[in-house]
């Protein structure tokens, strides 16, 4: 018989609301609020006139837009404590509980044939962050999600209902393809209730949705094997296996089985899923290529902004179930490289794709991509399918939530994501815990820690791969003699230090220095600390209204919103075939004082670069309207020169794998006019 308790995680979510966000990362979060993010509740037809909202408009027989967006905004209104957010995602929770169907359903749909599971999953993992986040609400969330659960097992138990598609059904095939995404919140609910038939009939349903893969030849167990996983791009003819964002998505359903059947041969084989899936179709910028399909390594193929926001995800899932540096280190460079990218500055556009190399983001007449189309690239409202409108805004709050962890005890602590936050951290019987990390991470890596207690804890810092040799910690800064020590790693990359009751200060100072990654057919891509460099095209904004995802008719205006709402093409002014020699790099920072720019992705705002050696060449050529395979053997042309490199995310026209060549001393000391491609 299969074990009845849930394996714990190695680390916890705190309570929502119980870390906040400092420095660049809350003016993000605030960008985003101010944004698309929490602006399209008002006036974006696809959430306002939402059937869940008692409109009539989808883009989908899923009914999943406001689900998307119901599942991201309840993080970004608590993470920052923001009035106007918590009165939309309450105004939805109210509408959704008070109009739950007598049987238990939670959703627009009246019609059996209508009753696909998918966008529940969305909705409950909306519902468990808002418990979580409200006590208030905690009681009437977990009674709802009781009924629906009962519901849910009756329709699995009639021949899958709900997941497997059966004739006149309105829904999709993505519904099987997520029917993991179930248990994602139905093993929170377990861990909630003491009622032994609760717990049976919610335990049931899992396992009922475990078999329905199964059944409907979405076990993805068996997807992630050397015999099964795609080392190709996917082919015309795939299947929604093959999907990205149903792959990204994935990656929890091996780690959320082994919760429940203890296997521990699981633990290796969701740490394989994650090392296949990015050796056969990873990015430069820490995302997984998909156009909607997984599209290999060539860096012509993007990476969908929906994959990125699941990958993130997911990996965050990962390391707090394992406690494995590697699934955080991949976490943090999606993160600050691969979703910043996806939007604009003021995150009130985004693009669909995001290329490694990227020279133009324009109306494309001959693109290379799977299945979307020649709008791909562009920023703006509906750019493509409108999933990514109503779904790119759960990436960075949902990561931000995981900055600090804990143990189901509290006696140990750790600092997953490492840029600035804050913790209040409510204990039994004692003044709460407060901790607080001061930095401009991934911008910097000097990090300073200002803790109080009243009681004792073992407190965690994880140590990044790329920094396990080098590092220093200097301890008790308020002494006269503060030594500095090296830092050594645990074997899952966490450095403890002891915590008394009282105050505690020290400082971790990482060693970063540039790597060379390598890539196909020769190529590179630079990297130092969490951030991927790239070389910055110089370009001009095109921008014009709105356009119809399907029909590429501009929208009708809205009068307040119409000089933020808008499509932005950028077209290059200046050459970009360039070849370096990455024997020659030199890391530049300028002096920081205070906060750090806002926007922070915006073009010139970071305070750090790289340096390069570099050439121009003849023989980098186009595939269709976007940039080839960077050759193996590139033909230098003219002098080399310094090329300058920023941070990813900040440069939306770029090259990030370069093709490789050997040259002669190249000064690299000014950052100045040289450094860019004339």
């Amino acid at each position: 018989m299969k074990a009845r308790t849930l394996v714990p995680f190695t680390f916890d979510l705190l309570p929502l609301g119980a870390v906040k966000p400092r420095g660049w990362m809350r003016d993000q979060l605030n960008l985003s609020a101010t944004g698309l993010g929490g602006n399209i509740y008002k006036f974006h037809r696809f959430v306002k006139g939402s059937k869940w909202l008692g409109g009539n408009v989808e883009y989908s027989p899923l009914n999943e837009s406001a689900p998307y967006w119901y599942n991201y905004i309840v993080p970004l209104a608590y993470l920052l404590d923001d009035e106007g957010l918590k009165k939309q995602a309450n105004e939805f929770l109210d509408l959704i509980l008070k109009n739950q169907h007598a049987d238990g359903w939670i959703g627009p749909e009246f019609t059996r044939h209508g009753r696909g599971i998918w966008a529940r999953c969305l909705v409950l993992m909306g519902m468990v962050n808002h418990a979580l986040a409200d006590p208030a609400q905690y009681e009437r969330i977990v009674q709802a999600m009781l009924r629906f659960t009962r519901l849910a097992n009756s329709m699995l138990k009639d021949n899958f209902q709900g997941l497997i598609p059966h004739p006149g059904d309105e829904f999709d095939e993505f519904c099987i393809t997520r029917a993991h995404e179930l248990s994602t919140s139905l093993q929170w609910l377990y861990e909630q209730v003491d009622n032994k038939q609760d717990k049976e009939v919610i335990w049931e349903t899992m396992d009922l949705a475990w078999k329905a893969t199964r059944e409907g030849d979405r076990d993805w167990s068996k997807f992630f094997t050397e015999q099964q996983f795609p080392k190709e791009p996917a082919a015309q003819g795939s299947t929604l296996i093959k999907h990205v964002v149903n792959v990204a998505e994935a990656l929890r359903y091996i780690p959320q089985l082994y919760r429940m059947t203890h296997d521990h041969g699981l633990v290796e084989h969701a740490r394989q899923s994650v090392e296949m899936v990015f050796k056969y179709h990873g990015t430069t910028f820490g995302a997984l290529a998909g156009d909607e399909f997984l599209a290999g390594l060539h860096p012509k193929r993007g990476a969908e902004l929906c994959g990125t926001v699941e990958l993130i995800f997911s990996l965050s899932y990962l390391y707090r179930l394992f406690g494995e540096t590697q699934y955080a280190d991949r976490a943090e460079l999606a993160t600050y490289n691969g979703l910043p990218a996806g939007v604009t500055p003021d995150w009130w556009a985004h693009n669909y794709l995001t290329q490694s190399n990227e020279p133009w983001a324009r109306n494309l007449q001959n693109w290379p991509f799977y299945n979307c189309g020649g709008r791909a690239l562009v920023y703006g409202l509906e750019v493509n399918y409108p999933c990514c409108l109503v779904n790119h805004a759960q990436g960075l709050p949902k990561f931000a939530m995981n900055a600090f962890v804990a143990s189901p005890d509290l006696k140990s602590i750790a600092h997953q994501f490492l840029f600035a936050a804050e913790a209040t951290i409510p204990v039994e019987a004692d003044s709460p815990i407060h901790i607080t990390s001061e930095t401009y991470y991934p911008f910097d890596e000097k990090i300073t820690y200002k803790i109080e207690s009243s009681r004792s804890f073992d407190f965690y810092i994880r140590i990044p791969e790329w920094a396990t040799k080098g590092s220093t910690i200097k301890k008790d800064l308020a002494s006269n003699d503060v030594q500095e020590e090296a830092v050594q790693p645990d074997s899952n990359g966490l450095y403890k230090v002891s915590i008394s009751p009282g105050k505690t200060a020290f400082k971790v100072t990482l060693n970063a220095a540039i790597r060379i990654v390598p890539r196909p057919n020769n190529a590179v891509a630079i990297y130092r600390g969490a951030l991927l460099y790239a070389m910055e095209i110089p370009h001009k904004a095109n921008v014009g209204p709105p356009r119809h995802f399907s029909e590429w008719t501009p929208l009708p205006d809205d009068d307040k919103y119409a000089k933020e709402v808008r499509d932005v093409e950028y077209t290059p002014t200046s050459d970009w075939k360039v070849a370096i020699d990455p024997s020659q790099a030199q890391f530049h920072r300028t002096e920081i004082k205070g906060e750090l720019a806002n926007p922070i992705f915006e073009s010139g705002a970071p305070p750090v670069s790289i340096t390069i050696a570099g050439t121009k060449i003849s023989n980098w050529e186009l595939e269709g309207d976007c940039a080839g395979l960077p050759p193996s053997k590139p033909a230098a042309t003219g002098k080399p020169f310094a090329v300058k490199l920023v941070p990813f995310a900040s440069a939306k026209l770029h090259i990030s794998e370069f093709p490789t060549v050997k040259l002669g001393k190249v000064h690299l000391d000014k950052v100045g006019s040289h450094c860019s491609v004339m």
